[in-house]
């Protein structure tokens, strides 16, 4: 009993030791894929990290994460991270944590300058999960380029805490694999859809197409094509009556489906914070 009791103790020392922690680390595509990390609509974690990944290099030699903009200057929303419930681990003197993910403009200006597939939902959905992702890095004052350690939680904001069982770590060489497998060289659109795919995260059709925002009116016979570009204009007649006017339609859309479905994803935010209206999408 006598070493078991050591060995307890032992192990609470160990946790206690700074930058010791008893987060899962996650190596690569397949430890994500095991993890009861939330991976459908209308979480943004999978795409922060996506988007984190095609930001940052990664020294193969020193493992170290080299970031080319300084975090403090609100780039991208990005804010010091006080760690006060204890979910990661103790930094050493001269560290400090910053996060990134919370989408609230009004708060973080930067924000809006994530792309659109990190934002996607916040914009088009009133759900309370829409806005609970962060992305999380530990960095030296003295070095703010180079990050030790990469984190993704969860934020509770009905208790305005962060969840302990819904955080893991990011390790270095996951982010070169994601840099590596979805390169971005060519369509960002489709290398991010097609990671959501592989890490299982839960795709509708409907936000593959908006993530996609085709400007294509050719696109294959399917259950949800979409178009952008549509307009809808709303004016007064002459006779005091509102009128609407669809402008921008494809040619022959009406004679080729037998019903066509319009959906107007109305802005939510306020006017004045410069982000833009939501899309008019038309889809049969």
């Amino acid at each position: 009993m006598g070493v078991m009791k050591l060995c307890l103790l032992l192990f609470c020392l160990l946790l206690a030791l700074p930058g010791v922690s008893s987060v899962r680390r996650l190596d690569d595509i397949d430890d994500f894929r095991s993890t009861n990390y939330v991976k459908h609509e209308p979480r943004h974690g999978l795409q922060l990290l996506f988007w984190f990944a095609q930001e940052v290099n990664v020294d193969q030699n020193s493992k170290e994460i080299l970031l080319h903009f300084d975090l403090n200057n609100g780039t991208y929303g990005f804010h010091e991270f006080g760690n006060r419930e204890g979910i990661l681990p103790a930094l050493e003197s001269g560290q400090r944590y910053y996060e990134v993910g919370d989408l609230n403009s009004r708060i973080y200006r930067g924000v809006t300058a994530l792309p659109f597939y990190v934002q996607m939902y916040y914009r088009n959905s009133d759900s309370h999960k829409r806005n609970m992702d962060r992305l999380i890095v530990s960095l030296d004052e003295n070095r703010i380029n180079r990050i030790h350690s990469v984190f993704i939680t969860a934020h509770n904001q009905d208790l305005n805490n962060f969840n302990s069982d819904d955080t893991y770590e990011i390790d270095p060489a996951l982010l070169s694999q994601i840099r590596r497998n979805y390169p971005c060289r060519n369509n960002e659109d489709e290398d991010v859809s097609q990671f959501l795919k592989d890490i299982t995260y839960s795709l509708s059709c409907r936000s593959i197409n908006r993530i996609k925002r085709s400007t294509d009116s050719s696109l294959p016979d399917s259950q949800c094509n979409t178009y952008k570009g549509i307009k809808l204009e709303i004016k007064t007649s002459t006779q005091g009556n509102t009128k609407l006017i669809w402008k921008n339609i494809p040619a022959g859309i009406m004679n080729k489906y037998k019903y066509v479905y319009i959906e107007i994803l109305q802005n939510t935010h306020s006017s004045g914070n410069n982000e833009d209206p939501k899309q008019i999408l038309l889809s049969h």
